[in-house]
This record gives structure tokens, sequence and C-alpha cells, in this order.
């Protein structure tokens, strides 16, 4: 398949042409007229400690706090039809949920089921072993992404994957991230990026941003330059990126902290730092 993007390395995406005035964080001409993030979402693994213990109670609590909207993560012993009941008790509905590559190609019908049984257009591919990565190599994992989604495709169901800081790091004269992105197809699969973990391996999150070109889905999860914080509370530049996001057509901004202190309380200060930027439930 043909490269959509040139080889590049992460000290070259900083100097792509931009979408929007980096230091003012305003729209360019380019990004005007673009799909706004119109939703606030929640990735549910923020909560598994509650939703192992109290699965009705918690989700319950996310949907007084205001959120709509939420991604999958497992379904924490329930089966799907137990767990989308429960989902539809508090009015919460699935924007996607994470799935391994393997699990799609090896039973793509239960994979295409699952989706459809909660609503969801999007599975995404949540981690790998970096030192087993499936398909043999990075590219490898990219031809293996391609044909899991497409796949997926008659189904109306759309791949991504969602990185960690570690395809940041160069191995083999490469950067994995960057070898992704250019052996996808960009019509088949599409990258939830995760801006902390970008930020985490050293990178530009906006440079990213622009590069993948389309993302529907965002992780938004902040970074205190050691570790993970609760947004707003980091050093990401939340305005810039939200633009960028604009630009890229995202649907949704999905908040996340991997080990919050309080994951109610950090859900509730991530939906309310949102709605103070002016995005929606």
């Amino acid at each position: 398949m043909p490269a959509v993007f040139e080889i590049f390395s992460v000290s070259q995406l900083a100097s792509l042409p931009s979408q929007m005035n980096l230091e003012t964080g305003s729209p360019t001409p380019e990004t005007q007229g673009k799909t706004a993030i119109v939703k606030i979402a929640i990735q549910l693994y923020s909560l598994r400690d509650r939703l192992e213990s109290e699965p009705d109670k918690a989700l319950g609590e996310l949907a007084e706090i205001g959120y709509n909207h939420v991604e999958l993560a497992g379904t924490y012993g329930l089966e799907p039809a137990e767990y989308k009941a429960l989902l539809d008790k508090h009015g919460l509905q699935a924007t996607s949920s994470h799935m391994g590559p393997q699990d799609i190609l090896n039973d793509t019908e239960k994979a295409a089921d699952f989706a459809k049984l909660f609503g969801m257009s999007y599975l995404a591919v949540p981690w790998v072993d970096k030192n087993n990565v499936p398909g043999g190599s990075w590219v490898g994992l990219a031809d293996l992404l391609n044909e899991a989604a497409e796949a997926l495709a008659p189904h109306g169901i759309r791949l991504g994957y969602h990185n960690h800081d570690f395809e940041l790091a160069e191995t083999d004269g490469a950067v994995p991230l960057d070898l992704l992105i250019q052996h996808v197809d960009p019509k088949l699969v599409f990258f939830e990026l995760d801006l902390c973990w970008v930020a985490a391996g050293g990178a530009d999150p906006a440079a990213y941003i622009q590069a993948v070109e389309k993302t529907p889905l965002l992780h938004f999860k902040d970074w205190s330059g050691e570790a993970i914080a609760d947004l707003g509370e980091g050093i990401l530049n939340w305005d810039q990126l939200i633009e960028l996001g604009k630009g890229a057509d995202t649907k949704f901004a999905i908040v996340e902290n991997d080990n919050p202190t309080d994951s109610m309380e950090f859900a509730r200060k991530a939906f309310n730092f949102l709605k103070s930027k002016g995005l929606e439930a």
C-alpha cells in the first residue's frame, strides 16, 4: 500500500504546517467551519475501582455529574447485555470500546456484535506489548490493524489505535508511532491519540494531531512533566489542543486518568474543566 505520509521524525513533526496559531490558540482559516469537539466522554478504565465493586452506583454518579457518554474497557464481570442495561438505566451512551486486534481478527462477527449491542461506531486497540508486537514489527502491526479494520468496515465500525509513551521512543532508527501513521490506511484506521502519553514520550501532542489529520476520538489526560495529572492541573495547553481537535474533526474528548487518587472526584473535576472550555455533554 502506498504511504500516505512521508517518513518523519518526532522533531520534524513540530515543523509541520500548523492548522492554527500555536501561540494564540486561534484557529487559522483552514480550521474554520470544521466539526468542533462537541461531546465530553470518559474512559471507564479510570473508574475501574468503583466499577469492579459497585457498577450500578458508579455509573449513576457519573450521570449525576453530567456525563452522557462513556468509553468502555471491559464489562467488569458482567455479561455485555447486563452492562448495556446499566448504561441504559443511567442514560449513558457508549462512544467506543477498547479491544485487541487479535480479538477482532479471530472473531470479527463477535467483535462487531459487541459494538452493535452498545450502539458504537468505534473500536480501538488500547495497548500492545512493545517486546512482542503483534505482526512481528511495527509495520507488521500496521498491516494487522489494516486487516482488522477492513474486516470491521462492512459492519459500519471503524478501528482506532491508542498510543502510550513507548511508541514515541526511537527503535531501530525509527519512531514506532511514526511508522504506524505511515503504514496504516487512514480510510480504515484512525489514531485515538492519548495526548498525555505523547507528551510523556517527549513529543508534541499538537504536532501529532496535525500529523494524523483526522482523529474522531482523543484521550484528554494531563501530564505534570513527571506523572499523569488530573485534567487542567498539568502542563498541556488545552486551549490549543481543543482547537486542533476541532480541525481534526474530533467527535469525542474522552477524559482519562490511569491511577486517580479519587476516581469519581477526578471524573467530576475533568467534566467541569471541559465544560468551562465550552465543550458539551
